[in-house]
């Protein structure tokens, strides 16, 4: 690359991180110097922490710890290539096996994270011919970069708004029409009306996808998801993405569905055939998250009665949250400046929350995003709220 290429480039780069950190929309990881169960240590500041989605605590549960440590002195920790060449063991089989058990599915198949599990579904599906997207216009970037990387044909209904989705089934020519959406909204914390979308969805001979990424674990029967909550089955959503990010307390993620859509995926899912395999200790640790989730079934009681202790601590003291029955609690003040102006605050209070801003949310709803797990206990959510509430009479953060 020539002198003047490089300067162009320079110049550009620098020119648009400028835009950028002029909209206050500049990011930057928090490095944690360590944490435990409820706290994070961050610029040698102990914290307590509302920002994380391991939303039953499971992430330092020694039962945890001990499988996976254990399989990796047995096995190795990297899976050493894609599942493809040999990198799928019988680990990563049983844990399929009883995803697809779990979830109610016919089969399961395991991805590195939930972005590429939603990218390799939607480039698979997207090699049908004469099909369709239909997508909540809320969801996660993944889906949209999936949709927009396949170059597949996909209209946005408003969120969840099941007439909008209607019409634009009714308008569509399309043979083959899918409906994509989150069931629990990562912002917004919003339960999709599922059921209606079913019903809609087969009115016009469409059928629904699924990304349960923060419903998996918590919702429904041991936690097979949102889809278990409203005891709808393959026949309504065959297919169906999860991950164990979020309340496994790990990483990682996986497709379940019908028996020749996952085949689909095997075939033609490139993120799944050329990347490695999930690490097969990893692998384990899901295992055991699933068996902890399903023998302590009070860890999911009790994060829906913290949920609640932190709505009627808010309505108390009149802290307009979205009210929303499930871990992630947004607290909306419009203006990004206002939000990481409060956040800042908060941490001086010793509460670490973390504020989000456009693009990640439309334009003039950036907000407070709480998360609440099962391990907080209501002394500390009393902290918070009573911080909240400090910080938030201020006028210049509102």
């Amino acid at each position: 690359m020539s002198n003047s290429t490089n300067s162009l480039l320079a110049g550009s780069v620098k020119k648009h991180l400028r835009e950028v950190q002029n909209k206050g929309l500049f990011r930057k990881a928090e490095e944690l110097q360590s944490r435990d169960q409820n706290t994070v240590i961050i610029d040698g500041r102990q914290l307590l922490n509302f920002s994380s989605n391991d939303y039953l605590g499971l992430s330092v549960h020694p039962q945890l710890i001990e499988t996976i440590n254990n399989c990796a002195r047995a096995f190795g920790y990297g899976s050493t290539a894609s599942p493809l060449v040999c990198g799928k063991t019988s680990v990563h089989t049983n844990l399929e096996k009883i995803l697809a058990e779990r979830t109610g599915r016919d089969r399961a198949l395991l991805f590195a994270s939930g972005y590429q599990a939603n990218l390799g579904l939607i480039s698979a599906l997207s090699k049908l011919p004469d099909m369709a997207f239909f997508i909540d216009r809320l969801c996660h970037a993944s889906i949209i970069d999936g949709v927009l990387l396949s170059r597949a044909k996909f209209k946005r209904f408003n969120h969840a708004d099941v007439a909008d989705m209607d019409r634009l089934l009714r308008e569509s020519q399309d043979k083959v029409k899918l409906v994509l959406t989150e069931a629990v909204f990562s912002m917004d914390g919003d339960i999709s009306p599922l059921p209606q979308l079913v019903s809609v969805a087969s009115d016009h001979a469409a059928k629904l996808v699924v990304d349960d990424a923060h419903g998996f674990g918590i919702m429904g029967n041991k936690g097979a998801g949102t889809l278990s909550h409203f005891h709808l089955g393959q026949d309504s959503a065959p297919l169906m993405v999860g991950t164990f990010g979020k309340a496994l307390g790990l990483q990682g993620a996986f497709v379940a569905g019908e028996d020749e859509l996952i085949e689909l995926l095997v075939q033609c899912a490139r993120p799944y055939i050329y990347s490695t395999a999930m690490s097969i200790p990893l692998a384990a640790g899901v295992i055991e998250s699933l068996k902890i989730i399903e023998d302590e079934p009070e860890r999911i009681q009790r994060l829906f009665e913290r949920i609640n202790y932190f709505q009627q601590l808010c309505t108390d003291k009149g802290i307009q949250s979205m009210n929303t029955n499930t871990p992630i609690q947004p607290i909306i003040l419009g203006d990004s400046g206002a939000v990481m102006r409060s956040c800042e605050q908060l941490k001086d209070k010793g509460i670490f929350v973390v504020g989000i801003r456009p693009p990640t949310v439309p334009e003039g709803t950036a907000r407070i995003r709480i998360s609440i797990n099962s391990n907080h206990q209501p002394g500390e959510l009393d902290l918070l709220v009573d911080a909240l509430a400090d910080v938030l009479k201020d006028k210049n953060n509102v």
